[in-house]
């Protein structure tokens, strides 16, 4: 892996020039492009957002546990929220500072939500139990895909855009959190491509809206692992 500090130094000198030509999709918009059978996220028991210190509760930790798509739903449920209410608020008429302190607050929470998905899944796979299993039924690579994407769609389009929006001021701060967020999504793709054989040949086509951002913002970690390029 890349240090951030090889990342940043890419990305403070590029962004100006690339961030004029990043998508500009709305996170509801793109993620209303993936095929109509993707299972409805599940909200989380606590209400969205209902999280303290570094885990969230609905994450069982030493109890019953989920099984891997169960997690990813969950944690798409949890995000998709705080990344719809971050889109309509930077996209409207906002001073670029005020943009950028929202921002850093709501990535820091999706950052949350990632590290402990990621908790969970590992936990999951280490115990063996069903782990393409969602509401009881055994699903097939297509529908883990699908699953697999709506996370990525959601999280890659507002990062796209808080990028757009604050690129005119010092993002230094944000690049350090996007990189994190980066990190947290290849591992989570890696773990499932551990237990679902064929899923990047799948998964590619349904993230084409957003795999531009990852391209142009050097997100190296998840490219490498969707195998759109080689480190």
């Amino acid at each position: 892996m890349r240090s951030f500090a090889s990342i940043a130094t890419f990305a403070t000198l590029a962004f100006a020039a690339v961030c004029s030509a990043l998508p500009t999709a709305n996170v509801a918009d793109v993620a209303n492009k993936l095929p109509a059978d993707v299972p409805a996220p599940v909200v989380p028991r606590g209400g969205v957002g209902a999280f303290t210190g570094t885990y969230h509760p609905h994450y069982p930790r030493g109890g019953e546990h989920k099984s891997v798509l169960d997690i990813i739903v969950d944690v798409t449920a949890e995000v998709k929220p705080m990344c719809e209410k971050l889109t309509a608020t930077i996209s409207a008429d906002i001073e670029v500072d005020a943009a950028v302190k929202i921002s850093l607050e709501v990535l820091a929470d999706i950052k949350v939500a990632l590290v402990a998905a990621v908790a969970d899944i590992k936990a999951a796979i280490h115990v063996g139990v069903d782990l393409l299993v969602l509401n009881g039924v055994t699903v097939t690579v297509d529908v883990v895909a699908k699953i697999v994407a709506e996370l990525l769609i959601v999280v890659l389009a507002v990062i796209g855009l808080v990028v757009k929006v604050c690129v005119s001021v010092d993002i230094s701060a944000l690049l350090k959190i996007i990189v994190e967020i980066n990190v947290l999504l290849s591992v989570i793709v890696s773990l499932v491509v551990q237990i679902s054989a064929g899923l990047i040949v799948v998964l590619l086509p349904l993230i084409g809206g957003v795999l531009d951002i990852c391209v142009r913002l050097h997100l190296l970690d998840l490219l490498k692992v969707l195998a759109v390029v080689r480190i």
